[in-house]
């Protein structure tokens, strides 16, 4: 799906985590939504080691400005303010500008994390499926 003012007003959009933590650890950290370089809300997630495929978690936003086009971006946190990665993605009626929603979106940041899932409307059913 393209990332236009209308699909994601109608259907929100997810962005899935998957980090690795060795066992034992149990953590916060953020998913910080900003457009356009202002912070629009900041999702708390809760992850706990031990898995091999890493800790997955997500959020969806479903509140969206009234004109959701420009610049978005998703910064990943921990609690002690340490950016692990970051997403970024276009909001546009132009769907030749928009970012394409298919799943594959992948972030920079640490090794260890994978943000592979980036999926509007609801949660992919392929959530388990092991990491590249």
């Amino acid at each position: 799906m393209t990332l236009t003012p209308d699909a994601i007003s109608a259907n929100g959009l997810y962005v899935y985590t998957a980090i690795r933590a060795p066992r034992g650890l149990s953590e916060t950290i953020t998913h910080a939504w900003h457009h356009n370089g202002e912070l629009m809300d900041v999702v708390e997630l809760n992850i706990n080691g031990g898995r091999e495929q890493g800790y997955r978690a997500w959020s969806h936003k479903q509140n969206f400005p009234e004109d959701p086009s420009g610049d978005w971006r998703i910064d990943i946190m921990t609690a002690t303010g340490q950016r692990l990665g970051l997403i970024r993605f276009d909001v546009s009626d132009d769907s030749q500008q928009a970012s394409l929603a298919n799943g594959e979106i992948r972030a920079s940041g640490l090794s260890g994390l994978n943000l592979r899932r980036f999926v509007p409307g609801h949660p992919n059913d392929e959530e388990a499926r092991p990491e590249d």
